[in-house]
């Protein structure tokens, strides 16, 4: 195992200049230094004259190995997809189907810019008729259907004490700027995003309608509402203390935690009564969501919302609306200098960040046909046991970790369940209807759908063969259910091929699995036990060391 590791290490450090030969991924040590600088300065040594002749396309904010997979990745479902419009036999599954559909309709540029805003016209027509603060908790409740946290977030997920059972959880939200301690800096980069972000949420009201006079009063009345949310939201830091975030209460008693019309807010999105618990992740944040429906002017209430409407719809609305998207989100924050290809953007849209949206599934299930054989599922797979081994020893071996913590440390890694490339069953997708004209429609659609297929899960238990990933995602995540996730969009090359030597993967993606494995022991992840259940199973004495070692 000694030697295996110190292979891999050289063979992560070589992965910027892979290239794909075939039939498998080999080192390309073209690229590689003189010798004499890999004891002065290894990275450079190794990715120095890559880094020096690569650019930065225009299109992105940076470039590494990733870049280069997800072009990979869009050219094979590009392909699949163009080829399956035209060829029905292909279309084997509903998912399948729907993501052609969905495609589809993403590439109607003339339809879309037919269509307008027709499609949002109902949900728009219910922020203009808010007359009433009393109505405000019901609406804000409707739009979480539609993926709109404004700024309450409203969603389905097991229970953090018991994974067993699934429950309604309720999360902070709804702010434009980034992360809420961007409200508060005041240095030069800051003044710079909290300009554009200006520009941007008066860009879309002016697109939308909205008269310049009342743009010019709301738009700053808006950005102090958010700016109070911001102060009562919970830091990334604070987040990060999964029991500062577990707050169990009955519905009865949430009123103990927020004053807040709860009944109307859960009865809206489609919760007559939630049975048993509801977690309120951070009640400072709800007790203010409280009091600003009660203070805030109605007329500012509605542009704030209709904002939050527009900025959900921007890449699924004409032009105009996708292009002021992307130079806040993407030019300002991230500083991209041009869009995407079309193709791209639609893929990426219909798929989330991380693969969660509705119909990411269906274009997953297109991939895995194309890029993922079950030879390499097995190779991964095997990967994934000998690292776990090597774990095991290294948990084994550790001087500071009494005996009970170790023999506990060992059933968490023994219970881990590792998935790869794609689930055992694929979605059935029953009841969902989608439009090959009709893109922001089909959004509207999908996430309603996905919506209620989580509130339906209420009344079953856990299901944990659930991915919360698409297989062609390029990445990997460490799950609540003690569960480790390699999608088969991160198992292509250069971070794994079947077909390659075993120092290449261990060196690769055997680096991503390790680091995956130890998010169960790290500062959050070592606070939940086997099956998943937030636990204190260590004893103190080594609790206190890991603290300070930590």
């Amino acid at each position: 195992m000694t030697n295996r590791c110190l292979l891999g290490a050289v063979a992560l450090a070589l992965v910027p200049t892979f290239v794909a030969a075939k039939p498998a991924p080999v080192l390309d040590l073209g690229d590689i230094g003189p010798p004499e600088q890999a004891c002065v300065d290894f990275f450079e040594y190794v990715n120095g004259q890559w880094a020096a002749r690569t650019p930065i396309p225009p299109d992105q904010s940076s470039v590494d190995i990733s870049t280069d997979m997800h072009r990979a990745k869009s050219r094979k479902l590009l392909g699949a997809l163009e080829r399956a419009r035209s060829s029905p036999a292909m279309l084997d599954t509903p998912g399948k189907r729907l993501a052609v559909a969905y495609y589809a309709s993403g590439m109607d540029l003339a339809t879309i810019e037919q269509a307008g805003l027709k499609a949002l016209a109902s949900w728009s027509a219910q922020i203009d008729a808010l007359s009433d603060a009393k109505q405000l908790p019901a609406l804000i409740g409707k739009l979480n259907r539609i993926g709109v946290s404004a700024p309450l977030s409203l969603y389905v997920d097991p229970d953090p004490a018991d994974r067993r059972r699934e429950i309604v959880q309720v999360y902070q939200g709804g702010l434009g700027l980034s992360d809420r301690d961007e409200y508060f800096k005041n240095d030069e980069r800051a003044r710079e995003v909290q300009a554009a972000y200006r520009t941007y949420r008066e860009r879309l009201w002016t697109l939308y309608g909205v008269p310049a006079a009342a743009v010019e009063r709301l738009s700053p009345q808006v950005y102090a509402l958010e700016t109070r949310l911001a102060r009562a939201s919970m830091t990334l830091v604070q987040q990060r203390d999964p029991k500062a975030v577990y707050n169990p209460a009955t519905l009865s008693d949430l009123p103990k935690l927020a004053t807040f019309e709860w009944p109307s807010f859960f009865a809206a999105a489609g919760i007559v009564a939630p049975a048993g618990i509801v977690n309120l992740s951070q009640p400072d944040f709800a007790q203010v969501v409280g009091q600003e429906v009660r203070n805030t002017p109605i007329d500012v209430w509605r542009a704030y919302l209709l904002l939050r409407l527009l900025d959900a719809a921007a890449p699924y609305l004409p032009r105009a609306y996708a292009d002021a998207r992307f130079d806040y989100y993407e030019k300002a924050l991230e500083g991209k200098e041009r869009r995407k290809p079309r193709a791209e953007e639609v893929i990426e849209t219909i798929s989330g960040s991380y693969g969660e949206q509705p119909l990411a599934e269906g274009l997953g299930q297109i991939f895995v046909a194309e890029a993922f054989s079950p030879e390499a599922k097995r190779r991964a797979l095997t990967m994934v046991e000998d690292i776990c081994a090597a774990m095991a020893q290294r948990i084994q071996a550790l001087p500071w970790m009494n005996a009970e913590t170790k023999a506990r440390a060992q059933r968490k890694l023994e219970a881990m369940t590792p998935k790869i490339g794609y689930p055992d069953q694929w979605k059935s997708y029953d009841g969902l209807r989608l439009e090959p004209d009709d893109y922001v429609g089909n959004w509207l659609r999908a996430s309603e759908w996905q919506f209620d297929q989580r509130l339906a899960d209420l009344k079953q238990p856990v299901d944990r063969g659930r991915w919360w990933m698409a297989p062609h995602i390029v990445n990997a995540y460490a799950g609540g259910l003690n569960e480790i996730v390699f999608p088969a969009g991160i198992l292509q090359p250069p971070y794994f091929s079947a077909q390659a030597d075993d120092a290449v993967n261990y060196g690769a993606i055997g680096t991503v699995i390790g680091h995956e494995i130890t998010h169960h022991f790290d500062d959050r992840g070592r606070q939940f036990d086997e099956v998943g259940n937030l636990a204190d199973w260590w004893l103190a004495e080594d609790a206190r060391v890991y603290g300070e070692l930590a």
